[in-house]
């Protein structure tokens, strides 16, 4: 539990991979960007190989980036009453890479990567 909660903490201030996860496949990167202030909520799910399972929720804008070690990544983003277009992107180890945009006012979208 305690391993979880600096996982935890390490992921919100955006320390670099190797201070969330020594296991799991390699870097995952998410990148979210789009209009300025377009303010959006996001649940992110972080799986390891071993089946151990993290998740995460944050309100910001754009743009923001974190970089963390895993196995799978699986992120919800939410606009706000506010709306806004919001381009995410999450990218893996191997080149694999998700990108979907969503734009409007209580809008949400569901991208994924392992």
């Amino acid at each position: 539990m305690r391993r979880a909660a600096s996982a935890l903490a390490a992921f919100l201030a955006g320390l670099p991979a190797a201070a969330i996860s020594a296991e799991g496949t390699g870097p995952i990167r998410l990148l979210v960007t789009g209009d300025r202030g377009a303010e959006f909520e996001a649940t992110c799910t972080l799986e390891q190989q071993d089946g151990r399972a993290e998740t995460v929720r944050f309100t910001t804008s754009p743009p923001f980036e974190r970089s963390f070690e895993g196995g799978r990544l699986q992120c919800t983003l939410q606009t706000g009453a506010g709306g806004g277009r919001l381009v995410i992107e999450i990218s893996g180890a191997s080149g694999n890479r998700s990108r979907a945009a969503v734009s409007g006012s209580d809008s949400s979208i569901t991208i994924s990567i392992q």
